[in-house]
This record gives structure tokens, C-alpha cells and sequence, in this order.
């Protein structure tokens, strides 16, 4: 199933018969907007953190609360209500070292909110511990923070918090939780979202900078420090990313409509699989006297999506299919990126979509490539949309398009059938 929010809810999506194009919704409402979630992994109940801006007194203030809710019927099993004013804005499950057979559930809160200048009257953590049954939360206690906190994760067997520029790790305490070590200058801008290494756990995260795109940041266990490995040479206005298993390769969207594909360059990569991370952190920055980070991405695909991409996973959508990478949009559509593996299949829809672009151009007149080009060239990626349209062309308009790519309509269409069977249907 495919779980995401829309709007004040959120849905979960059965793919079912997917031949039948049939997507089946169960629409959960909800209070207030739902700002993060997460998991019970025994019971598979969700832990909600909800925030709205002028729903509670005085006027203008914001209304939040935490809620723990089944997935099956969408009946609410535990509420919490936070102080008004206060809005929870992130949320994450955690295991402390300290207390590894307790489920802790993390949720980052401001209160007096304000966007712009980014600032609050005072921030915290507000630190649950989850029953075993899934069912409710305990409060353990509030942490104060010095900044609004953006994302939570944990990091090994502590709390990593995002707030402004830096990030900290946090141990689990009595009265409060104990910080460990801070780092305070790690992104350029501001943290907009972290995720774990998949393959390198203890010892690196993905932090995305709201204008300076997706940083590899490592972290020293000897000095207790955060420091920046790979940084990007173009600035990008993140939305969402997600790390692939392979540990060096990163999608990512922005929030002008752009989805691209990141890959650090060849001394990382032979670092990472060489099984000797730790010493990334002693390499020197690629240009003296600048902040930069020693190494910067290489971008591996480009595509404009003309829409803001707002989450990013990668699953497989059917038994023993392919993995596929699976986003969605502000907008409400949810796509699917396929890789292609054979070089036969990328030479096919390299000239399917050229032949396309030349016999079924928009209809608005504009440039079918500079479209998808808006603002990068777009690379590596082809426009399955265009691709499906060949369906809807006239006899003669097939001919056409079949004549140049030197392939018989049946031979076109049996293409893309294969490809659907081969991921999904």
C-alpha cells in the first residue's frame, strides 16, 4: 500500500489491479494538516503529528495535537492536544541505545510560529514513549531547543535534530534528553529534511538545504562533529529526496517542478564500497579558503516535471517485479519513473519520443525539449507521457512515427506492454 496526505487527511492507497488502471482510497480525516507521521512496526498503527495556523485563541494562533490512529477502520486510539499556540512539525520514531526494548516517538514543536524571518517564541522536543500494543503515547518529557526544529531521525541509537543551519544528536535523559554533540553551520540555508545512509548508517546522512540542493554529510565519532563530504554546484530549492540502496545515489525534487538524480563522485564511491568511510571526514575542501565540501555531486538525470514533487520512495508495485521509483506532486498525481536496464530498450524510447516530438508536437506550440528542459537540461530520462501518446495518434500519424523509428506499430506497441509487465502490470 501507498500512504500519503492530502490536504487535512490521510489516505492510504491499495494497488490492486493495476491492468484495470483501478486504484482503491480510504480517506481518514483528520483534525488539522498532517505535518509527519510514522509507523508502529508491530501493531502498524500511525502516530500523527497535526498543526494548523489561526484554528485555536488568541486569534491567529496555531492549534496542534498528536494522534494515534488505525489504518484499518481510521478510528483514533490516543489524542494529545498541545498548549495553543504550539505546532508540531515534525515527527520520527526512535530507539535509544540507552533503552533499546522502548519505542520512543519524537515530535519537534514551536510556539509562536512565525515563516518569514523564520523564528519562534521557543522550540522543543516533545519525547513519547509508545505502549507495546501500538495503541498510546506517554508523554516522557520537553526538551527546549534554540531553533525550530525542521526534521528528526534517529542516528545511532540517539535523536538527530535538524534546527536553522545545524544538526545535533541527542541521548536519551530522565528529566530531559542530553545533547551529545551540535553541530551549528552544517547547511548553507536551512535543513529542510534528513535521511539515513542506507548502506553506511553510523556513519553518514542525507540533509537537504532548502536553496543549496542535497549535502552527504558524515560524522566524526572521534570530535563528535557533523562535516560536509558532497555538496551540489547548482542551487536547488529541495522538496523531498531519498537516498537509493546502493549509498551514493540520491533522488530529489524542487520545488520548481524539477526532478533530478544525484551521484557522488568516483573517490567516494570507491570509498564507501571499500568498506573505509571514516576517512572522508579528513579531506580537504576542492577549493582553498572557500566553504565548499571537498567533493560535489555529479548529476546523473534531469527532468522537468512541471509540477512540485512531493514525496519520493522506491518500491516495487507488483510481485517479483522491478523496482521502480515512485513520486507524487503537489497537484495530486502520482508518477512512476522506471529504470531501464537494457541498452536496446534506451536506444527504442530515445527514438520513439524523437519521433514524437516531430510528429505529434504539443498543441500549445511549444518546444516539446525545452519543455522538459526548463530549468536544466533534461538528461538520462524519457518522456513517458509523449511515449504514450503514440496510443492516441491517427493510422496515418503511426506510419508516420513507425517509419522513422523503423519498427511496425505492432512492434511499438508489444514494446511498451513488455515494459508495463516487466514493473507493474
Amino acid at each position: 500500500n501507498i500512504v500519503c496526505v492530502a490536504g487535512a487527511s490521510l489516505r492510504i492507497l491499495g494497488v490492486e489491479r493495476l491492468a484495470a488502471a483501478a486504484l482503491t482510497c480510504a480517506s481518514i480525516p483528520l483534525a488539522f494538516t498532517p505535518r509527519g507521521f510514522c509507523v508502529h512496526p508491530a501493531s502498524r498503527f500511525f502516530a500523527v503529528a497535526e498543526a494548523d495556523h489561526g484554528r485555536s485563541a488568541p486569534a491567529g494562533a496555531c492549534a496542534s495535537l498528536v494522534r494515534v490512529l488505525s489504518p484499518f477502520d481510521g478510528e483514533t486510539a490516543f489524542v494529545d492536544e498541545l498548549p495553543p499556540g504550539h505546532a508540531a512539525l515534525c515527527v520520527a520514531p526512535v530507539r535509544f541505545a540507552a533503552d533499546p526494548l522502548a519505542l520512543y516517538v519524537a515530535v519537534g514543536c514551536a510556539a509562536g510560529l512565525r515563516l518569514r524571518p523564520r523564528a519562534c517564541d521557543s522550540a522543543s522536543v516533545r519525547l513519547y514513549r509508545w505502549s507495546g500494543d501500538g495503541l498510546g503515547l506517554e508523554l516522557v518529557h520537553v526538551t527546549p531547543l534554540d531553533e525550530v526544529p525542521q526534521a528528526l531521525m534517529e542516528f545511532n541509537g540517539l535523536l538527530l535534530v535538524a534546527a536553522g543551519r545545524g544538526l545535533a544528536l541527542f541521548d536519551l535523559g530522565k528529566r530531559r534528553l542530553l545533547r551529545k554533540a551540535q553541530s551549528a553551520a552544517v547547511a548553507p540555508h536551512m535543513v529542510a529534511s534528513v535521511q539515513g545512509h542506507p548502506t553506511h548508517p553510523a556513519h553518514f546522512v542525507f540533509v537537504a538545504d532548502v536553496q543549496e540542493s542535497v549535502l552527504l554529510v558524515a560524522f566524526n565519532h572521534a570530535t563528535r562533529a557533523f562535516h560536509v563530504i558532497v555538496d551540489d554546484s547548482l542551487p536547488r530549492h529541495i522538496t523531498c529526496m531519498r537516498p537509493l540502496d546502493d549509498g551514493f545515489t540520491v533522488v530529489a525534487g524542487d520545488k520548481f517542478g524539477s526532478l533530478f538524480v544525484l551521484r557522488a563522485p568516483e573517490p567516494v564511491v570507491k570509498c564507501l564500497e571499500g568498506g573505509d568511510p571514516g576517512r572522508l571526514v579528513y579531506e580537504k575542501p576542492r577549493m582553498a579558503g572557500a566553504d565548499v565540501a571537498p567533493y560535489c555531486w555529479q548529476s546523473v538525470a534531469e527532468f522537468h516535471v512541471a509540477d512540485i514533487v512531493t514525496s519520493i520512495d522506491v518500491c516495487a508495485l507488483a510481485p517479483h517485479a522491478r523496482p521502480v521509483i515512485l513520486y507524487t506532486t503537489l497537484l495530486g498525481s502520482v508518477h512512476v519513473a522506471v529504470p531501464m536496464v537494457s541498452q536496446g530498450d534506451v536506444d527504442f524510447f530515445v527514438a520513439l519520443e524523437a519521433a514524437l516530438r516531430k510528429h505529434n508536437p504539443p498543441i500549445s506550440g511549444r518546444d516539446h525539449l525545452s519543455f522538459r528542459s526548463s530549468f536544466t537540461p533534461v538528461r538520462s530520462v524519457v518522456d513517458g507521457d509523449l511515449c504514450e501518446s503514440f496510443y492516441l495518434l491517427s493510422h496515418e500519424q503511426r506510419e508516420l512515427v513507425s517509419d522513422t523509428v523503423d519498427r511496425t506499430q505492432q512492434d511499438i506497441l508489444k514494446k511498451m506492454e513488455d515494459v508495463r509487465s516487466m514493473f507493474a502490470f
